[in-house]
């Protein structure tokens, strides 16, 4: 293929929602200097950024032929994808997928790790933007995430029905705060007039059955289903409440008033990157341990001492922004 031919810039991303959202500031970035912009990840990623109109095309990770970039032989239809392509971008930890893609193209493969070390304490976006900065990927950028200003700048009119999505799954139990605590707001946020609805993901039948029991038909019950419906309904309610997750990562992303309950996890690593978020966590002396520790210990305060209450003041505060 001639190299006029090619297009600019194939991104590989692997990773879960969360991470992949959190990855989505600096392909904005990216898409302001390369004039195609395609990528390699999970199917309904990849539909998710073409709908964000972030990149023009993806490619799925999770067909069978992908495998073969972690053998002696790769597919032709994986060598075809990445020579039509001038860069190749991978966020990545493995050093054998590099490789692999190196050996191919036979060419320079910039690769960059999808987080910073555990150690460090600096938010995730910033380091990949750091790094791509670095390598001559992306312009000087502004380091203040509070500006960053999402493609569907989703705001929304107050009216009189005024829905708020809480989600109380994340993709690790050791995230959630605890179910009754959720129960709790619910039951406060429609005595000042808010209708509230409920999300769970594919895995969180568990949490399903637990509010069913505790409301039964009375409330409305969303599941996440694919990406391009859940893009949907976020885009239909006024203010979104959840755990550190991808939902809450994705709410935040696209402008609508987030209020994210972090636990164990480092909201300085992983604050959800948009206008209108709002974190709430105690102050306390010990430092995340999600990322350092298989378990968390017996009594997690980190989750335990954030109220209802609490959560309730932090959100109206956004809310009535």
């Amino acid at each position: 293929m001639l190299n006029s031919k090619k297009k600019d810039l194939l991104i590989v991303h692997l990773g879960s929602l969360g991470d992949f959202v959190i990855t989505l500031p600096a392909i904005m970035m990216l898409r302001d200097m390369h004039r195609k912009v395609d990528i390699m990840c999970q199917d309904h990623h990849g539909k998710l950024a073409v709908a964000l109109g972030l990149v023009d095309t993806w490619f799925p990770s999770d067909r069978a032929c992908f495998a073969s970039l972690y053998s002696d032989k790769v597919h032709p239809e994986m060598k075809d994808i990445f020579l039509s392509h001038r860069k190749i971008l991978l966020f990545s930890f493995s050093d054998q997928l590099r490789q692999s893609i190196e050996d191919v193209t036979g060419g320079h493969v910039y690769h960059i790790p999808p987080r910073p070390e555990a150690h460090k304490r600096i938010h995730v976006s910033q380091h990949l933007m750091d790094r791509l900065e670095e390598c001559g990927m992306v312009k000087e950028h502004d380091r203040n995430l509070a500006n960053f200003q999402s493609p569907l700048n989703a705001t929304k009119k107050i009216g009189c029905q005024r829905k708020i999505l809480i989600h109380p799954g994340s993709g690790s139990k050791r995230k959630r705060w605890p179910i009754d605590n959720f129960f709790r707001l619910e039951d406060m946020l429609r005595a000042r007039g808010l209708c509230s609805e409920f999300l769970i993901g594919p895995a969180e039948h568990d949490i399903e059955g637990i509010i069913r029991n505790q409301y039964g038909h009375r409330i409305r019950i969303h599941e996440t289903g694919d990406l391009l419906g859940l893009l949907s309904l976020l885009k239909s309610v006024h203010g979104y409440i959840g755990n550190d997750s991808g939902v809450t990562h994705l709410s935040a992303f696209i402008g609508i008033p987030t209020l994210a309950i972090f636990g164990p996890s480092d909201p300085v690593r992983w604050r959800p990157s948009g206008r209108k978020v709002e974190i709430v966590r105690p102050a306390l002396e010990c430092t995340p341990c999600f990322e350092t520790e298989q378990e968390n210990c017996d009594t997690p305060d980190c989750l335990h001492k954030t109220s209802s209450e609490i959560v309730l003041d932090a959100f109206l505060g956004l809310f009535r922004q």
